[in-house]
């Protein structure tokens, strides 16, 4: 491999070692490659197999040449512990092949959000300043960041772009990443920008990508902070779970201890990148929608108020901006405020996107105010961040939001809790057919998300759910062997997978016990249940409380209203039907995959409802029966908007506010 590519560079007239280019060392696990391997990797590039025609490059530009080396090279992966579908059953190490390690995060960044961060930053700055910018990328991928900036640094219709200037943006450019295939993928993509310009390739010491850890750089004192013009990345989405021993304690260590909730990967490159950021500098960050409402971004918002502006923020999470990944993105773009400044609090542009993104964005860069079906564009002062929480509503959503606010809580009227969680479903979890008959007293029946339909629950389910207690008491492991021995015998079966738990391991429950079955007093009471997932309401009432949910959400009487649950779980099942519910949901509620909201127990218990109390009878009897109407039967589309409309003018909803927020008829 060394030979051919030395070859190529003596060819083109190139007379630089082909070591300031490329890692010899890198190469030499293809020194054990045949020679039809060999000419098969050069083929795929000019031939490749999922394309009808070959590829001329003679015909291409350099830019267009960059672009596809740096899809290619940034998608090869090794395949490491040997296992995958590549491993070769021969002498020969393993080719790398074309794979999205996701676990590690690695997800790259589309064209249009790296060019729309840097039109930002170049829009707001001077010429002068943006050409000398010093511009970093801690989690820099396939570099696409770096070099969409490093394109209109180079851009000679910019006035004042020299040579020199250039040569000075590619020096003040860095880049950091721990996966040494992505830094290869930035310093060719940077590398045939610089042949672009210059007429040359670059030695390896003008190009400043660095394979290395950014936070251990941080944590080390390595990196120079509140020193750089630009800041931009897209941080590794890796969460808790998928995180080594050792990146945990690193990142534990990096946010000082102070950390509330998950240690989720990118919540220390967020405080890294407001660290880098010198004075009226900018950040630009590709974010979980998550980061906006979630516990362990907290303090991050706060610093973000405390020292930064927010500049814009677009909400992309129902545009699918990571091809197959459910990942749900916003952009965030903020400048960090002088020291000592005094002046005009700058305003900030939101951007709420379902469709026609490169839109919304070009509005956002205009700073213009758009309202249309697909997105909206509107300015806002930094107060709108002052909240715990950074709830994104337009300003008449703001007038309807506040509004509801002076209304009571669901947690007022009703107990919010969660389902059983066992911790082993595919084990505690079994076809009721196969329950022996005499123990089935021990198992109740399981009602999956899928079943739970608006108004509507099966009449039958086939699943039933291991739930030990009798008489409203947990049974002994005597008694459950000693009297349940089909169910002993089954659980015993399983004892490997049930002691792995980590609560059995803590010792905090005995191997054969779900994890947190719920007392039956609250479990097995009549209630409202829910999908803990959804794209549209779906409430319905389980009158006898005979079914059991898993993980999701689910809304009890309170003890002292117990006797009145025939008017009060309809009323309330048909609130969380309606439309006003449907618009607060998915305007607090966590986005999941494919558009799907995530019900949590604290966000219902906050939802506003209508005080039952003051409804008409008349109106309280409509919506009562209409319920049971809608239990019992088919969807009736009628009947449904009718309750939806009286729900709506309990809420106090006129007419065109219910066509133009809550999109009713």
């Amino acid at each position: 491999m060394a030979i051919v590519l030395a070859d190529a560079l003596r060819r083109t007239r190139v007379d630089t070692e082909l070591s300031e280019f490329v890692s010899l060392d890198a190469l030499r696990p293809f020194r054990a490659v045949d020679r039809t391997t060999a000419a098969n990797l050069f083929r795929d590039l000019y031939a490749p197999r999922d394309a009808m025609y070959d590829f001329n490059f003679a015909l291409m530009s350099k830019h267009a040449l960059s672009r596809i080396y740096e899809k290619y090279v940034a998608l090869l992966r090794q395949d490491e512990n040997g296992d995958g579908p590549g491993r070769q059953l021969s002498f020969m190490a393993t080719v790398p092949s074309e794979s999205a390690p996701l676990k590690a995060g690695a997800v790259y960044t589309p064209q249009f959000i790296a060019g729309f961060f840097a039109r930002y930053v170049r829009d707001n700055v001077t010429p002068r300043r943006f050409r000398s910018m010093r511009t970093i990328d801690p989690a820099c991928g396939s570099g696409i960041f770096l070099r969409t900036l490093l394109e209109l640094q180079c851009d000679p219709i910019l006035p004042g772009t020299t040579r020199t200037t250039i040569r000075q943006a590619f020096s003040q450019t860095f880049g950091i990443d721990k996966d040494p295939n992505a830094c290869e993928a930035t310093r060719l993509s940077l590398a045939l920008l610089h042949l672009v310009a210059f007429g040359q390739l670059p030695r390896s010491k003008e190009l400043l990508i660095s394979n290395r850890d950014a936070i251990k750089d941080a944590l080390e004192g390595k990196l120079e902070l509140a020193s750089y013009g630009a800041v931009i990345t897209n941080p590794p989405y890796v969460k808790l779970d998928h995180l080594s021993a050792e990146e945990r304690e690193t990142y534990r260590r990096f946010l000082g201890g102070g950390e509330v909730g998950r240690i989720d990967a990118y919540v220390p490159f967020v405080k890294l990148c407001l660290e880098l950021a010198e004075p009226d500098g900018f950040i630009c960050l590709v974010l979980p929608q998550v980061f906006l409402t979630a516990a362990n971004a907290a303090s991050l918002r706060k610093a973000i108020v405390d020292g930064f502006d927010v500049r814009c923020l677009v909400d992309l999470s129902a545009v699918p901006v990571f091809e197959g990944v459910g990942a749900y993105s916003i952009l965030l773009v903020l400048q960090r405020r002088a020291r000592g400044s005094i002046g005009e609090e700058a305003r900030a542009y939101v951007a709420q996107v379902t469709e026609f993104a490169g839109a919304a964005l070009q509005a956002c860069l205009d700073a213009k105010t758009v309202e249309t079906s697909y997105y909206n564009v509107y300015p806002v002062t930094q107060r709108y961040f002052r909240s715990k929480q950074w709830i994104l509503v337009s300003p008449a959503q703001a007038h309807v939001d506040e509004r509801l606010r002076e209304l009571p809580r669901l947690s007022a009227f009703l107990d919010v809790t969660q389902g059983f969680v066992t911790g082993a479903d595919d084990v505690f979890i079994v076809e009721r057919s196969s329950v022996h008959k005499s123990e089935l007293g021990i198992y109740v029946d399981y009602l999956p998300d899928r079943q739970i339909l608006r108004y509507r629950l099966p009449k039958e389910v086939n699943q039933v759910v291991f739930y030990p207690y009798e008489d409203g008491k947990l049974i002994s492991e005597d008694e459950l062997a000693k009297r349940y021995p089909w169910t002993w015998a089954y659980l015993t079966k399983h004892k490997s997978k049930l002691e792995i738990r980590k609560s059995v391991i803590a010792r905090t429950i005995p191997w054969w016990r779900p994890e947190r079955p719920r007392e039956p007093k609250t479990l097995l009471s009549p209630k409202i249940v829910c999908p803990h997932l959804m794209l549209t309401p779906r409430f319905a009432v389980d009158e006898k409380g005979t079914r059991a949910v898993s993980h999701s959400p689910f809304m009890v009487m309170k003890e002292e209203d117990r006797g009145e649950e025939a008017t009060l779980l309809p009323f309330i099942c048909a609130v969380l039907n309606s439309s006003v519910s449907n618009w607060h949901l998915r305007t607090y509620a966590p986005k999941y995959g494919r558009g799907y909201n995530r019900l949590e127990v604290t966000l219902l218990k906050s939802l506003p409802v209508p005080d039952f109390r003051r409804v008409s009878a008349s109106a309280l009897k409509i919506i009562v029966d209409g319920v049971e109407k809608l239990s019992r039967g088919r969807a009736d589309r009628y009947l449904d908007d009718e309750i939806d409309r009286l729900i709506a003018e309990m809420y106090g909803f006129t007419g065109t506010e219910r066509r133009e927020i809550l999109g009713m008829g």
